[in-house]
C-alpha cells in the first residue's frame, strides 16, 4: 500500500504546532479520485480542499529538546536529521533551512534509526527503512518548488529488507530467501515510479549492488554459486530487467 502526502514547507518552531498562522493539515482531492494530505495553507494546483484535519494526520510532530543528527549528501536540495529519545524522528527542511524550520515525522515503530544505514540521503530525496522488522520504506522527495512529498511503501513480510540507494533510485530486496526485488525511481519533481516485483526465486540469498557509472541502474547477483548476474534499468520511463548473464559481468543494458 502506498500513502502519498504532500507538504508545502512552512516553519515548525520548537515545541509548537502549527508554527505559522494558516498552516494546517488540509485534505485535497485531485484528479482520478486521488486524495492528498497537505501541510500548509493551500492545496496544490489542480486539487480541491475537501477537509481540514489534525496536524498529526499529516505526520507532523514537534521537537521537544531531543538531540538530532544531520545526515549528509552531495549538493542536496534539502536537509535531513535523525533524532528523538528513541532515534525514531525524521526532520526535513529545505537546503537553506534549519532544524527549527524542519517538518518532523515520528516513525513510532522505527526505533534506533541511523544515517547511512536505515536513513540514506541523496540530492533530491531521502530514503528511510523502518519498522520493527525494517520492512517499511518511506521516500521523502523535495521538489524544485520546495514542496516535500512523502511516499510510504509497506511490504510487511517480517523480514529485514536489503536496501541500495542510488542517485535517482531505491532498490529493495525482500522475501524469506531475499529473492524478490522491487525498484523505485525518484524523478526530479518528486514523483516515484515503482516497478513490478522482480522474482528470481531460486531459494538463495541474492545481492543487489550499485553499478559504476550509472545513476539509474543496479545489479543483482544470484544463482547457486552467486555466478549469475542481472541488470535492472529505468529505461524510457519504466523499469526493465535483463537476466541470466553467466560470465561474471553484468549485462551492458536492458535492451
Amino acid at each position: 500500500m502506498q500513502k502519498l502526502v504532500f507538504f508545502l514547507l512552512t516553519a515548525i518552531a520548537l515545541g509548537t504546532v502549527p508554527a505559522i498562522a494558516g498552516s494546517e493539515c488540509l485534505e485535497c482531492k485531485g484528479p482520478y479520485g486521488l486524495t492528498y494530505q497537505v501541510w500548509g495553507n493551500r492545496c496544490p494546483q489542480n486539487t480541491t480542499h475537501t477537509n481540514t484535519l489534525t496536524p498529526l494526520s499529516c505526520g507532523v510532530e514537534t521537537l521537544k529538546g531531543d538531540p538530532f543528527f544531520e545526515c549528509t549528501a552531495s549538493n542536496p536540495n534539502h536537509k535531513t536529521w535523525v533524532g528523538g529519545s528513541n532515534s525514531d524522528l525524521i526532520a526535513i527542511a529545505t537546503a537553506s533551512g534549519s532544524l527549527g524550520s524542519a517538518t518532523v515525522f515520528r516513525l513510532q515503530d522505527g526505533t534506533d534509526l541511523g544515517c547511512g544505514a536505515d536513513v540514506q540521503q541523496r540530492s533530491h530525496f531521502t530514503a528511510v527503512r523502518y519498522g520493527n522488522n525494517r520492512d517499511i520504506l518511506d521516500i521523502y522527495a523535495m521538489t524544485p518548488e520546495s514542496i516535500l512529498l512523502r511516499s510510504t511503501f509497506r511490504i510487511q513480510d517480517g523480514y529485514h529488507h536489503g536496501l541500495v540507494v542510488g542517485d535517482n533510485y531505491v532498490a529493495r530486496l525482500y522475501g524469506a530467501h531475499k529473492d524478490i526485488i522491487r525498484a523505485y525511481f525518484i524523478r526530479s519533481n518528486g514523483i516515484v515510479v515503482q516497478s513490478d516485483e522482480f522474482r528470481i526465486q531460486d531459494g538463495r540469498d541474492h545481492q543487489i549492488v550499485p553499478l559504476t557509472g550509472s545513476t539509474t541502474d543496479f545489479g543483482i547477483i544470484y544463482g547457486n554459486n552467486d555466478d549469475v548476474r542481472a541488470r535492472v534499468c529505468f529505461l524510457k520511463g519504466e523499469w526493465k530487467i535483463k537476466l541470466n548473464q553467466r560470465d561474471g559481468t553484468f549485462p551492458a543494458s536492458c535492451e
